[in-house]
C-alpha cells in the first residue's frame, strides 16, 4: 500500500486495512514515524519520496516585478491556513507596493461560500492588491511559480506540499511552516515559520472545511509569519541568491528520475 496523510494519527479503520498489506510505502520519514508510533511494524514500512516535475528545472528567473509579487497556490481551508496567511500579508504590508497572487478556490468545502471572492468579503479582506486567480492552465501556473518573487505557504500540516517543492525547484524564495512532512525536502532551507504548539486536527470540521480527522496539526506562529514576510521583502536579493543554490539541491535529490532510481 502507498498512502499520504497530514495529521499525527490515521483513522482507525483505515489503519487496520493498511495492516493487511505486506508492506506500506509512505512519502516521508515523518509519515514513517507517525505510522510506527501508531503501531505499524517498522520493518514493513518504507519511505518512497514524491518528486518534482522537470518543467521547473529551467534556469531560475531573475524577476523584476513591479509591484513585488507574493504568491499562494492551494485550496482555501483550515489546514492550509488561508485566512491567516492573507491577514498576515495585510498586516505586514499595510501600504507597500506589493501584491498577493491568490489561487485558493475550493469548490468542495461546506462553509457556505461559493467562491474565493465571497470568502474574501466575509473576512473583510478588501484590498485591491489581492489578485484572485481561478484555476489556471498548467502553463500559467508554472510561469507564476517561476517568475514570482516569493511563494507563501504556512499550512498547519502538509502530506508533501507540491507547490512548495515546485517553487524551490524553480529557484523561487519560499516561506513555509516549520513542521511535518514537507521538512523532508525543505528543512534548513528557505524561510521557515515558527510553530507554537499542536492542536486537534478536527477543529477544521467546526469551520466547514473537513470531517472528523484524528490526531493533531501544528499551529504556526502567525506573528512570526508577519515578520518573515517583511524579511523576505526586505532581504529579497539574498533570499533569491540562496533559492537559486537550493534549486540545484532539490533538482538533484527529488527529480522523478532520481526518485525512481532510489
Amino acid at each position: 500500500a502507498y498512502t499520504v496523510w497530514e495529521s499525527t494519527l490515521i483513522q482507525e479503520n483505515f489503519f487496520n486495512q493498511l495492516l493487511k498489506f505486506d508492506y506500506l510505502w509512505v512519502a516521508t520519514e515523518w509519515h514513517k514515524d507517525v505510522v510506527v508510533e501508531q503501531g505499524y511494524p517498522e520493518h514493513r514500512v518504507f519511505v518512497v519520496n514524491e518528486g518534482v516535475s522537470q518543467e521547473f528545472f529551467e534556469d531560475p528567473v531573475i524577476s523584476n516585478n513591479s509591484p513585488f509579487r507574493f504568491m499562494f497556490f492551494g485550496r482555501w481551508d483550515y489546514r492550509k491556513a488561508v485566512p491567516e496567511i492573507i491577514g498576515s500579508f495585510l498586516e505586514a504590508f499595510p501600504t507597500e507596493d506589493v501584491e498577493l497572487i491568490l489561487s485558493a478556490d475550493n469548490p468542495f468545502s461546506v462553509d457556505g461560500f461559493n467562491s474565493t471572492e465571497e470568502r474574501l468579503a466575509h473576512y473583510l479582506f478588501n484590498d485591491s492588491r489581492i489578485k484572485v486567480k481561478h484555476f489556471l492552465s498548467r502553463e500559467e501556473y508554472v510561469d507564476y511559480i517561476r517568475s514570482g518573487d516569493v511563494f507563501i505557504t504556512c499550512a498547519r500540516s502538509e502530506g508533501w506540499n507540491i507547490p512548495l517543492i515546485e517553487a524551490m525547484a524553480a529557484g523561487t524564495p519560499v516561506i513555509y511552516s516549520d513542521w511535518g512532512a514537507q521538512l523532508e525536502f525543505a528543512k534548513g532551507k528557505g524561510t521557515p515559520v515558527k510553530i507554537l504548539e499542536e492542536k486537534p486536527a478536527r477543529i477544521g470540521a467546526d469551520l466547514g472545511f473537513a470531517g472528523e480527522i484524528p490526531g493533531n496539526y501544528a499551529e504556526p506562529d502567525f506573528k512570526d509569519l508577519v515578520e518573515k514576510l517583511k524579511e523576505s521583502y526586505r532581504d529579497h536579493i539574498s533570499k533569491k541568491t540562496e533559492a537559486v543554490i537550493v534549486a540545484n539541491e532539490i533538482r538533484e535529490r527529488f527529480s522523478w528520475f532520481k526518485v525512481g532510481l532510489d
